[in-house]
């Protein structure tokens, strides 16, 4: 039997050394891939019904009591604002659009009209920074505390940090 010379590779071991640079690649990609959608969850928020509180706001976007409705507690980022609504949902909702002046203090710019479906970007006016949101309940005359979270629940809002 004729010895094989040091630098002789079979095909075989080209073949298992191909198959691992595969497997290695593959690993990496999948890696990649993960770290990426890590990424667009931590810069992605959502809000939840504990950032409710019952309440209005009047047209010029100031705080008012009434407990026929609520409203986002503090105004959130409209940078990759998403809402979407519940196919049965039982509320409406109004977004209040905000500048920021140079001492950092929100200045109202302008509301939507009553949204009964997903909101539409083109909705968000120029200059607009911040929003707030007012759910409003279409069955219900008086909204009761253990009721926030069921209505609150009924939109699915989301935006960038």
């Amino acid at each position: 039997m004729a010895k094989r010379s040091r630098g002789y590779t079979s095909k075989r071991d080209k073949t298992e050394k191909a198959v691992i640079i595969i497997l290695a690649l593959v690993m990496l990609v999948v890696a990649i891939v993960m770290i990426s959608k890590a990424n667009n969850m931590e810069q992605q928020k959502t809000v939840g019904a504990f950032a409710f509180e019952i309440g209005g706001l009047d047209a010029q976007g100031n705080e008012i009591k009434d407990t026929s409705c609520i409203r986002l507690k503090k105004a959130i980022n409209v940078d990759g604002l998403e809402i979407v609504l519940d196919e049965e949902a039982d509320v409406k909702y109004v977004v209040y659009f905000f500048e920021l002046n140079e001492d950092g203090e929100e200045v109202f710019l302008s509301a939507t009209d009553v949204l009964d479906a997903d909101l539409d970007a083109s909705l968000i006016p120029e200059g607009a920074e911040l929003c707030r949101i007012v759910v409003e309940p279409t069955m219900d005359a008086e909204v009761g505390v253990f009721e926030i979270e069921g209505y609150a629940g009924q939109l699915s809002i989301s935006y960038n940090k």
